[in-house]
């Protein structure tokens, strides 16, 4: 097991007790699983402008079977995946991944982020996801993740976008095919 891998594990570890503590810090969390009831309910009303379904029916269905629980194991999973494509990413540009992972572990931004599910880690694990996903010239799984980022947080759109303009700018003439693939899948999705 790679060092960055043992990294992660070590930290999901050390957040597992979270998952005795309730919803965690998110205050928008009763609006979200009511969002998400709606939606299943065929009444979808958004938590706030202009919505994340995808996020809300998410977190809505781990709260169904496994209560506060199940949301702050979401985002404990959600966090290493985060981490994983992070340290997958950096090793496909033959960086050690080590030192990136270990700062943002260092973040107490990411300790309360990975403890309360939330749609910006969510939005942030999609997006490097679709980064690495991009790197093995994947069209489909990186559009896929690309387009649920913005649909998690619309905000997201702004990264999707840098990534894809730097992946053209770093391409040959060649391989721009497959990127404006990409952008398609994501504006589908």
């Amino acid at each position: 097991m790679e060092a960055s891998t043992r990294l992660i594990l070590v930290a999901f570890v050390v957040g597992s007790p979270a998952l005795f503590l309730g919803y965690g810090t998110d205050i928008d969390i009763a609006n979200v699983l009511r969002a998400g009831q709606s939606f299943f309910d065929g009444d979808y009303e958004l938590s706030r402008p202009p919505g994340n379904l995808p996020y809300e029916v998410l977190a809505y269905s781990l709260d169904v079977v496994l209560g506060s629980s199940g949301v702050v194991l979401g985002s404990l999973v959600t966090g290493a995946a985060a981490l994983l494509a992070l340290a997958a990413l950096m090793r496909s540009e033959a960086i050690d991944p080590v030192p990136p992972v270990a700062v943002v572990l260092a973040s107490p931004w990411w300790w309360i982020a990975s403890t309360s599910l939330g749609d910006y880690l969510l939005a942030i694990a999609l997006v490097l996801g679709g980064a690495y996903a991009r790197t093995r010239d994947s069209v489909w799984i990186a559009g896929l993740c690309f387009g649920l980022a913005i649909g998690v947080r619309a905000s997201t759109v702004g990264l999707v976008g840098a990534w894809l303009l730097a992946d053209l700018w770093g391409r040959r003439r060649k391989e721009v095919l497959p990127l404006f693939a990409t952008g398609a899948v994501t504006v589908a999705v």
